[in-house]
């Protein structure tokens, strides 16, 4: 059973793309610029050096590093819905509970949701405590 993923992080991923996009056309724009260049004023590519390599990246970099950003931005914010959703809903974090609502999910009746089980066990029941030496549960 996948939970569908929410609009901001559909948002995030598609904002992510279009950096890269972008990334790309100023990469392609760049060269193309020093290329005219080379030819307009004679010079060959190995005079500008360091300067080319500069112009290029400082053109195209900085939309890398926010495309690459905004991704993981995506995938943090992904990751932390998931194991908050499994968290509320089976009281667990672990992959056991992912198993049982596949499971679930496989069933051909399921009457009672197996998630709602554990979570109804575990009502009454002291969340964890964590400190820096060890994970506590009461």
């Amino acid at each position: 059973m996948k939970m569908k993923k929410s609009k901001l992080v559909i948002g995030l991923y598609i904002i992510a793309g279009l950096l890269g996009i972008v990334t790309i056309y100023m990469l392609i724009s760049s060269i193309a610029y020093l290329n005219s260049y080379v030819q307009a004023y004679g010079v060959s590519i190995t005079d500008l050096g360091e300067d080319a390599f500069s112009y290029i990246m400082s053109n195209s970099a900085s939309y890398l590093i926010y495309g690459i950003l905004v991704f993981a931005a995506a995938k943090i914010l992904d990751e932390v819905r998931m194991l908050r959703c499994r968290v509320e809903c089976c009281g667990c974090a672990s992959e056991e509970c992912d198993e049982a609502v596949e499971q679930e999910a496989d069933a051909a009746e399921p009457a009672v949701s197996v998630c709602t089980e554990i979570a109804v066990s575990n009502a009454g029941k002291v969340p964890p405590i964590y400190t820096s030496k060890s994970f506590i549960r009461y």
